[in-house]
C-alpha cells in the first residue's frame, strides 16, 4: 500500500521529534558498549580480525563461510574503513567445494594479505593433499583484491607480515612431514611470501619438532615484533601413555632468507583426554616495552586461566600464573582473544563452548579489573540453525545391520550435523586506538547465524562524556532540520514502513562527514515497532544511521540539504490493543543528528560514539 499523504515535511501520521540529550560522566574503569553491528548473516566458524598498523580505522575479517545451500564452505574478506562502524564485503573464495585454513593480514603502506586453501573435492571427500594455497593481495587496506600466487595446501594457517622486511609469514600444520616408520610426527612449516605477493618460499622446518611424533601440530595468531622476529602460538597434539594430549609452544622466526626457529614449551600435556581443543589459547605484544605474552586455560574439569610473559622475544617465559578471580568469574572460559591495552591487557571469550554468549574484560597485574560485560547481549538459542548445517555420506560397518536379512558388509550411512554457535578457530578481539576496542563474535538470533561486531572503551575515572570533544565537533541537532524526502511507504502484508528523508543544514558553518542520525526514542500506537536498516545493527533506542552516503560531496553547506536517505521500521500488531481507537500516530521518533565541522572523523566518533 503506497501512503499518498505528502507534506511540506512530514505527514501528519509521523512525528519526527528532534532533542538534545545530556550524558553523564563515566566510572572509572567502565566498559561501555558504544556501538554494534551486524557485519552479515551465515555461520562463520573460522574467523580473524585484523587492524592496519598504520591507520586504526582500516580493519580486516577474514575466514571461512558456510554456504549451506550448496553445502560447501568458502573463503570471505570484510573490510572497513570507519573502525569498525559499518563493513563490506570484499572478497570471496569458491575456489572449489572445500575452502577453509584461511589467514589475513596487514602489512607496511596499507598493504594487506590473504591466505586461502581449496580442497581437491571427489564424490563429496575432501583430498587435501590435492589442494591449493591461493594467496590474494590488496595495496588499499583491504578494498580490492587480486590473487597473486598458488602453491600446495597449508593447513591450519595463521600469517603475519615481517614489518623489518614486508614479507608474509605464514605458518602451518605439516601434517605430510610425518613419517611413521621411522616415529616421526608433524612438523609446523613456514611458507614465506615476497612483500609484492608474486614468489614463496619455503616451507621452513624446525626438525627437533617431528621427534616428538606429533600427530598434528595446529598454529594460530601469529605476530610480528618490532625487531624482525615473527612468532605464533602452537599446539602439538600426540599420543601419550594415557592417551591423546596437547603441549603448548611458541615458536620464532628470525628476518634472515632463510629463517632460524626456535620452539618453546609454555604449557606441557597435563595427561587428561578429556579437553583437547586446540583454541585455549592467545598470543599478545606490546612493542612499546617489546613483551610478549600468552594467555592459556588449564585443567579439564577445573580450569584455570593462567598468564605468562616474555621479554627476549619469545626464547624464555616467565612462571604461568593463574589469574586471580577465575574460579567464579571465568569459570566456562573458552576461545580467548588478548590484545595489549594502554593500562595492562584485554580479552574476549566466549562463557562456555558454543553457547554464543561472548565476555569481555580487563586484566591488571594478574587480576581480572571490574566486572566482565556481556558484548553478545541476548540471543535466542535455537536447537537448530538451519544456516549451519552440514550433510554429509560416509561407508560404515554398522551394528544395527544386524536386524536386516543377510546384510551388506557396508553400508552408506547418511549424517546431518547442526554446528549452532560453534567456532571452529576465531580470534576477534583488536586494539584499535583511543583505548578502544573492537569484538567480533558469532551468534544465533532468531534461529539465524550472524557475525557481529561491536566497538568498546574502558574509560577512566578522569574522563567525562564530553571532556574530549573539540569545540567545533560534536551535536548538531539544533542547527538541523528533518523535511519529506520525496516517499513513504507502508507494506500491509509485512507491516514494514519506509520513510524517506532529507537532512537539512540550518546552521552558519558546513556539516561534513561522517554525519550520523541516533534514535533516543522510538514508539508507535498500533504496537511494538523496531528499526531494520540501523547502520550499527540496533534495533531500538540507540541505533544510528550514517547518512553519509546521501551527500553529493562530503559535507552539507550552511543553508542546503542532503539528497533523499530512507529509515525502516517494522511494527508488531499482536502488542497491540484492540480496544484502543484508530492510531493516528504510526510512528513517533525522536533524533539527535552528529556531524562535523571540519572533517575530523576520529574526533566525531570519539563524540558521537560516547553517546551510544
Amino acid at each position: 500500500m503506497r501512503l499518498l499523504h505528502q507534506n511540506a515535511q512530514l505527514g501528519s501520521w509521523i512525528v519526527v521529534v528532534m532533542s538534545l540529550i545530556c550524558f553523564s560522566s563515566l566510572q572509572a574503569q567502565k566498559i561501555q558498549i558504544l556501538s554494534k553491528s551486524k557485519i552479515a548473516g551465515g555461520w562463520h566458524p573460522w574467523y580473524e580480525a585484523k587492524v592496519d598498523p598504520e591507520n586504526p580505522y582500516n580493519l580486516l575479517i577474514c575466514g571461512t563461510k558456510w554456504d549451506a545451500r550448496l553445502n560447501t564452505s568458502f573463503g570471505f574478506v570484510y573490510a572497513s574503513s570507519d573502525r569498525g562502524q559499518t563493513w563490506r564485503s570484499v572478497l570471496e573464495d569458491r575456489s572449489s567445494a572445500w575452502v577453509t585454513e584461511q589467514s589475513c593480514a596487514f602489512g607496511p603502506k596499507h598493504r594487506a594479505f590473504f591466505i586461502s586453501e581449496a580442497s581437491k573435492v571427489i564424490d563429496g571427500q575432501a583430498h587435501h593433499e590435492l589442494g591449493a594455497t591461493r594467496l590474494y593481495i590488496s595495496f588499499d587496506a583491504g578494498l580490492t583484491w587480486k590473487e597473486s600466487a598458488k602453491t600446495g595446501w597449508a593447513d591450519w594457517s595463521t600469517s603475519a607480515v615481517n614489518l623489518a622486511s614486508g614479507r608474509l609469514y605464514t605458518f602451518f600444520n605439516a601434517y605430510t612431514a610425518a613419517d611413521p616408520t621411522r616415529n616421526l610426527g608433524s612438523n609446523v612449516g613456514l611458507l614465506m611470501f615476497s612483500p609484492d605477493g608474486r614468489s614463496v618460499s619455503g616451507p621452513f622446518f624446525l626438525p627437533s619438532i617431528q621427534s616428538h611424533a606429533y600427530q598434528g601440530t595446529y598454529p594460530s595468531g601469529a605476530i610480528s615484533l618490532k625487531s624482525g622476529t615473527v612468532v605464533t602460538l602452537w599446539y602439538g597434539q600426540r599420543l601419550g601413555p594415557a592417551g591423546m594430549n596437547v603441549d603448548l609452544n611458541v615458536l620464532r622466526a628470525d628476518n634472515s632468507p632463510r629463517p632460524r626457529l626456535e620452539s618453546t614449551s609454555i604449557s606441557p600435556a597435563n595427561g587428561a583426554r578429556d579437553c583437547l581443543a586446540l583454541n585455549q589459547g592467545s598470543l599478545a605484544y606490546d612493542p612499546l616495552q617489546d613483551r610478549l605474552f600468552v594467555l592459556y586455560v588449564t585443567g579439564c574439569t577445573e580450569k584455570r586461566v593462567m598468564l605468562t610473559s616474555s621479554g627476549d622475544q619469545a626464547r624464555t617465559w616467565s612462571k604461568g600464573v593463574a589469574i586471580v578471580g577465575t574460579t567464579n568469574s571465568l569459570r566456562n572460559f573458552t576461545d580467548p582473544s588478548l590484545v595489549v591495552a594502554r593500562n595492562g591487557l584485554a580479552v574476549l571469550w566466549e562463557a562456555g563452548e558454543a553457547t554464543g554468549h561472548w565476555l569481555f574484560s580487563s586484566i591488571q597485574d594478574q587480576k581480572v579489573v571490574g566486572q566482565a560485560i556481556e558484548v553478545s547481549g541476548t540471543t535466542r538459542k535455537q536447537e537448530v540453525s538451519n544456516d549451519s548445517l552440514l550433510t554429509w555420506t560416509e561407508h560404515s560397518n554398522s551394528s544395527s545391520t544386524s536386524e536386516l536379512t543377510n546384510p551388506p558388509g557396508d553400508l552408506i550411512v547418511l549424517n546431518v550435523h547442526n554446528e549452532g554457535s560453534s567456532v571452529w578457530r576465531g580470534s576477534g578481539l583488536l586494539s584499535i586506538g583511543d583505548d578502544k576496542f573492537l569484538a567480533v563474535w558469532p551468534s544465533i538470533n532468531d534461529g539465524a547465524m550472524e557475525l557481529h561486531s561491536a566497538i568498546l572503551s574502558r574509560a577512566n575515572s578522569s574522563q567525562g562524556g564530553n571532556t574530549d570533544k573539540p569545540p567545533d565537533i560534536g551535536d548538531v541537532t539544533e542547527h538541523s532540520v528533518v523535511l519529506y524526502g520525496g516517499m513513504q511507504e507502508f507494506d500491509v502484508t509485512t507491516s514494514t514502513l519506509t520513510v524517506c528523508l532529507i537532512l537539512r543544514n540550518r546552521g552558519s558553518q558546513p556539516m561534513r562527514v561522517p554525519i550520523r542520525l541516533k534514535a533516543s526514542e522510538i514508539r508507535s500506537s498500533i504496537g511494538s515497532v523496531t528499526i531494520t536498516n540501523a547502520t550499527n545493527g540496533v534495533a531500538g533506542e540507540g541505533a544510528a544511521w550514517d547518512i553519509s552516503n546521501s551527500l553529493t560531496g562530503d559535507q552539507i553547506p550552511a543553508g542546503a540539504s542532503s539528497n533523499p536517505f530512507c529509515l525502516g521500521f517494522h511494527f508488531d500488531r499482536s502488542s497491540a490493543d484492540p480496544a484502543a481507537a484508530r492510531p493516528v500516530n504510526l510512528l513517533k521518533l525522536r533524533m539527535q543528528v552528529f556531524a562535523s565541522h571540519n572533517g575530523d572523523s576520529e574526533a566525531f566518533d570519539r563524540m558521537a560514539d560516547s553517546a551510544e
